[in-house]
């Protein structure tokens, strides 16, 4: 008698060794777009390091160190140098700023190449 079709032990082993490829595949894009996400959060913190120090070395009344505390006077201050702000970063409500920079260079543009202002970012998540 002729045999048509497969038996349930061949269809179970095609339905494991394809279960075994799709959760590879979907464990390594999970993966690739979680590396992405966070990419985009360390270029949007850089971002909001850069508008914190053209921020404070373009007004005189912030002292060394500066702060800029909760997300209204964040946004207010840095919107100008940074317009997506509002749109890539999630503030807590103790979310501050720290500007702080060496003796003598204040209003030199120059620091923001030579790494001699420090910004810390504290309790804000940015991402895209």
């Amino acid at each position: 008698m002729p045999k048509n079709g497969f038996t349930l032990v061949e269809l179970l082993a095609v339905i494991v060794i394809l279960v075994i490829f799709v959760s590879i595949a979907t464990f390594g894009v999970i993966n690739v777009m979680n590396k992405g996400k966070s990419d985009v959060g360390e270029f949007t913190k850089q971002q909001m390091q850069e508008a914190a120090t053209a921020y404070a070395l373009d007004h005189d009344y912030c002292e060394n160190p500066c702060f800029l505390r909760g997300k209204t006077e964040i946004m207010n201050n840095l919107k100008s140098y940074f317009p997506e702000i509002e749109d890539k970063c999630q503030f807590a409500s103790n979310a501050k700023l720290t500007i702080s920079w060496g003796k003598g260079i204040k209003g030199n543009l120059t620091t923001l190449n030579e790494g001699v202002v420090n910004v810390v970012i504290e309790n804000i998540e940015c991402r895209k």
